[in-house]
């Protein structure tokens, strides 16, 4: 494909994303009262809705990104560009860099709470934090996933190089997954009123919550990735069906998982 071609691939991208960002960032009132757990006042409906909006436009530029990376990288080095687990090369698969962009936006929107509160009075909450329900479930299988991964990428290098790619970006995703964690969960609190603290511990819970399955997905598209591309490995006969089998089902895995994660509610919800 030529570069005249390429010009016009990334052009369209970014009418694409312009769009996207302009419309595609905005919250509506049934994504605030999904988020508050019913209606609110307006003051506290602002505050949920300017943290939607910074989450969706960070987790889009983020996407948006990623597969604009794998479009140039597949398209320029490899020649074609895939979605799907095991077809061609990690880089230049649009789900696999979109994801890893998601996880990058989600990151990068969560960046704001490492920045102390500045005030000409230094002030703390006496109010004990409330209890974390410790590690969640998904994070347990991302991390164990992700390990898996790695042992398989590094025991694979004397055959490929493939699974160790795609190793490394499942620990580039959620090792960024666990950071967001990190950062939302440690943060620094001001002295907060009543409904303040319901406020901040709703957006607490759902933070936490969604990088839950952003990582969970990461992990099992990484760990898909990994087991595809094992050289030598169910290239024929009915290992090669289960081999199939088991990659397409962490594809959908995935895709399933990166929904779980998005910052709108189910097309069911009815708002009060």
């Amino acid at each position: 494909m030529g570069d005249g071609l390429l010009v016009v691939v990334i052009t369209v991208g970014l009418a694409i994303w312009l769009l996207l960002y302009v419309v595609g960032a905005r919250s509506t009132p049934r994504d605030v009262v999904w988020l508050a757990g019913g209606p609110v006042p307006a003051d506290e409906a602002a505050v949920y809705g300017r943290y939607l909006d910074r989450h969706r436009r960070h987790r889009l530029l983020g996407a948006l990104l990623g597969v604009a990376f794998a479009v140039v990288i597949g398209i320029r080095w490899f020649g074609a560009v895939r979605i799907g687990i095991g077809l061609g090369h990690p880089l230049g698969d649009v789900l696999f860099c979109g994801l890893a962009g998601t996880i990058a936006g989600a990151l990068s929107a969560e960046t704001f709470r490492l920045s102390p509160v500045r005030s000409p009075r230094v002030t703390a909450s006496l109010q004990a934090r409330p209890r974390t329900a410790g590690v969640s479930r998904p994070v347990v299988v991302a991390r164990s996933l992700t390990l898996a991964a790695v042992v398989v990428g590094a025991l694979s290098l004397p055959g490929s190089g493939y699974p160790a790619v795609s190793a490394l970006g499942g620990v580039i995703m959620v090792g960024l997954a666990e950071a967001t964690r990190a950062a939302t969960l440690r943060r620094r609190r001001p002295v907060l009123s009543e409904r303040a603290r319901v406020v901040d511990g709703r957006i607490r819970a759902f933070s936490l919550e969604a990088l839950a399955n952003l990582e969970l997905s990461a992990a099992v598209l990484a760990g898909g990735w990994t087991l595809a591309h094992v050289p030598g490995w169910a290239v024929a006969g009915p290992a090669a069906v289960v081999r199939g089998g088991v990659t397409l089902a962490a594809l959908v895995a995935a895709v399933i998982l990166l929904r779980r994660a998005r910052t709108s509610p189910p097309a069911r919800f009815v708002a009060p």
